[in-house]
């Protein structure tokens, strides 16, 4: 009994090693030139949406509604949060599960950041820092495919940024997610929802993660550098307690050729 039990686990072992190597062996071998395009990709994508929602905050503001619960980034300070990596140092990779790592330290700052094309792409920097006994912890996740839709190239996917702190700051985490869709690069359009919960250490200012506004964004066929935002905010109980329109500019962004995932 005991050996037919060894042999099954052998057998086992022998077809889930196999498998491994096999998923490992026939991992797309990704240029130096075509992961840095996989980054820029993911940065521009993630600038671009993260902007698309500050200058909605500033509108809505502007049209009499207070934001003032939104926290006010203070782990902004945290400079080396940037998504925009500018790492001259060379990919290595695909492990077993298809991720691409590079690892540097910059001005106090060190960057980790891996790469995976599956059928989506992702792209995860997380960068640590201590300054003056105040330590930081900034992972921003970005998950996009492109894809076509009524004959153009549109994107979907997520940003994800997540800071954690310790020491003498008040804010001990953040999570500021912005999900989109139909996001045409071009003209700006698409359907946005943002997330976001803050965590403090003094305690009283604690938000809950939840849902706090969904954006439509349509492009003006009169102007076409110009997009028409619809915006609806929620309370942290996910009801509906303000809605405003506002127009803005949008300058095309160009987005970089990358391999198909």
């Amino acid at each position: 009994m005991k050996t037919k039990l060894f042999l099954t686990l052998f057998i086992i072992s022998v077809v889930v090693t196999t498998s491994c190597k096999k998923d490992a062996a026939t991992q797309t071998q990704l240029t130096q030139t075509q992961l840095s395009n996989v980054v820029e990709g993911a940065s521009t994508i993630s600038t671009k949406i993260q902007s698309v929602m500050l200058s909605t905050l500033a509108a809505a503001a502007d049209s009499g509604f207070s934001t003032g619960s939104v926290p006010s980034l203070e782990a902004k300070k945290f400079a080396g949060a940037s998504l925009k990596s500018t790492a001259d140092f060379n990919w290595i990779g695909p492990d077993a599960q298809g991720w691409y790592y590079r690892r540097y330290t910059s001005l106090g700052y060190d960057y980790s950041e891996k790469v995976r094309l599956r059928d989506t792409i992702d792209y995860v920097l997380t960068i640590n820092a201590n300054n003056d006994g105040d330590t930081y912890s900034s992972t921003t996740t970005t998950q996009y495919i492109k894809y076509t839709k009524n004959k153009k190239v549109l994107y979907k996917g997520f940003s994800d940024w997540q800071i954690k702190t310790f020491g003498n700051n008040s804010i001990s985490s953040l999570e500021w997610k912005i999900v989109f869709s139909d996001w045409d690069p071009a003209t700006g359009a698409g359907i946005y929802d943002w997330y976001w919960g803050v965590s403090v250490n003094s305690g009283g200012d604690t938000v809950p993660y939840h849902r706090y506004l969904n954006m439509i964004a349509t492009t003006d066929g009169m102007q076409p550098s110009w997009i028409d935002v619809k915006v609806t905010f929620y309370d942290e109980g996910g009801m509906e307690i303000w809605k405003f329109e506002y127009a803005t500019t949008w300058v095309p962004v160009e987005m970089p050729e990358t391999p198909e995932p």
